[in-house]
């Protein structure tokens, strides 16, 4: 996986994108508000049970929520990153190279998710 070079090539495209300092923030106090609030209402509900396995109950919860948005998102970007692929015409030049395609689909997977 480190010698990928679909992988390579993503991540530092990634890494060369900017976003305006506003759209950070704006994003960053979203994703802090909201776990914030998700973070609340799981000890409120720890706190007020008084049964011994609410902790494990919720741990359980965060697991299977976890894995099904992994399970539905990762999905629908490996699909956006194969179109961006076509519409710069690269995909064709991705095809013919050496790597397989489960090398080209998790170098893409990966390097969306790193980020």
């Amino acid at each position: 996986m480190i010698n990928n070079p679909v992988l390579h090539k993503e991540l530092l495209m990634r890494a060369r994108m900017r976003q305006p300092l506003p759209v950070k923030i704006a994003v960053a106090l979203l994703s802090v508000s909201i776990l914030g609030w998700l973070y609340w209402m799981a000890f409120s509900w720890i706190y007020s049970d008084t049964d011994p396995t609410a902790a494990r109950s919720i741990w359980q919860i965060t697991m299977c929520l976890q894995f099904l948005l992994i399970g539905l998102i990762a999905p629908s970007i490996a699909a956006n990153a194969i179109s961006q692929e076509r519409e710069q015409q690269t995909w064709e030049m991705l095809l013919h190279s050496r790597l397989r395609p489960s090398e080209i689909i998790m170098g893409k997977l990966v390097a969306r998710l790193a980020i």
